[in-house]
């Protein structure tokens, strides 16, 4: 299985407002606005990572293997979660038969997405399975969309993103107070090097 992210579905939705992170680092400038929210994202994404949670809506597709879903009893795991089911996701296939050999997706209607925690896709009962090639990359599920809307994200998830946060510009704060104190105790200030 190979997860590839699509993107940031609503591109003006972000977890945080200036405000808010500015508050919670108790900042009483903007000059580091710029640098502060680009560690935010960097904050977001390890809570996604350590969590396998997606926190900013947005869309995937998964790729299956033949085997993964010819043997997927009880269904293959959907590996990012919220899935909005709403948004009905596409299952293709690649056709062991090519057309004057180019290999061609078709679509596959017979599956469902269980409703489970994890969610997981998986094939109706009785479902033919059409002749696939046996490419590692056979099966695509595609406008597949995770993630929490805007105002939906748990405040549990947000104060930890906050506290990754928290803990990089920290870590950066006594970097620098490192770096200005050496620079200070070994008179390399105003020298070039």
């Amino acid at each position: 299985m190979r997860v590839v992210d699509s993107g940031i579905v609503n591109a003006s939705f972000e977890l945080f407002e200036w405000a808010e992170v500015k508050a919670y680092l108790h900042l009483r400038t903007d000059t580091e606005e710029t640098t502060i929210m680009m560690q935010l994202r960097a904050a977001i994404e390890m809570i996604e990572r350590r969590t396998n949670l997606t926190l900013v809506r947005r869309s995937f597709t998964i790729y299956f293997n033949g085997d993964e879903m010819e043997n997927c009893t009880g269904g293959q795991i959907i590996p990012r979660f919220p899935v909005d089911i709403s948004t009905h996701p596409t299952l293709n296939y690649l056709s062991a038969h090519s057309t004057g050999g180019l290999s061609t997706w078709s679509t596959y209607l017979d599956f469902k997405i269980l409703e489970s925690s994890p969610h997981r896709i998986s094939l109706l009962e009785d479902a033919s399975l059409p002749d696939v090639q046996l490419d590692e990359d056979a099966w695509r599920l595609t406008n597949i969309f995770c993630g929490y809307g805007d105002g939906e994200c748990p405040e549990q998830l947000k104060m930890a993103v906050l506290m990754q946060l928290d803990s990089t510009f920290i870590s950066n704060i006594d970097n620098e107070r490192l770096i200005n104190n050496a620079v200070r105790n070994f008179g390399l200030h105003g020298n070039s090097f």
